[in-house]
Order: structure tokens, then sequence, then C-alpha cells
């Protein structure tokens, strides 16, 4: 429930202030309200398109928007390529 959730990430961000850690929480769907209101920073990130490599994906451009933000200007975006490490599928072969 959401008051069970919000409970436990009010633990989790006294313990995470006390120890210096931080925690990245991913979530594919539409965050729950005591997700969103506990969060210091949210992003999306939205696929733009993909980088190839001859015949073959290399990575993606990722434009990742900041939603909220505690200290400084939300509403800002960037536009990252994540390259793909092809060390898994060399292992498989």
């Amino acid at each position: 429930s959401e008051r069970t959730l919000g409970a436990g990430l009010r633990k989790l961000s006294r313990a995470l202030r006390q120890s210096g850690c931080t925690a990245l929480l991913l979530n594919p769907g539409q965050a729950s309200p005591s997700l969103t209101q506990h969060a210091s920073l949210r992003l999306a990130c939205e696929n733009q398109d993909w980088i190839w490599q001859g015949r073959d994906i290399s990575g993606c451009r990722v434009r990742v928007s900041v939603l909220k933000m505690l200290r400084g200007k939300a509403d800002s975006w960037v536009d990252l390529d994540v390259m793909l490490d092809d060390a898994a599928g060399e292992e498989a072969a």
C-alpha cells in the first residue's frame, strides 16, 4: 500500500543520508505518489534513435529529461549515447 511504501522510503532515505550513499530506483511505468514525493531527483529516459555500426546495433541515443530536482532547474534535458558492450555476445560464441 502507499502508506507502507511511504514509511519504507522514509526509513531508506534516512539510512542513505547517514551512510553517504545514493540509491537509484528504476521504475518502467507510472511512479507511485510516495515514490515521487520522496525522490530528490526524477529523470525520464526516452530512446531517440539506434546507433548503427555497419549492419549491427552498437548503442542507442537516449534523451534524459529532468522532471524534478530539489537543487536546480527542472525541465532541462540532455541527449546521451549509450554504447552496448558486446562482451556477452563474444562469450556465447
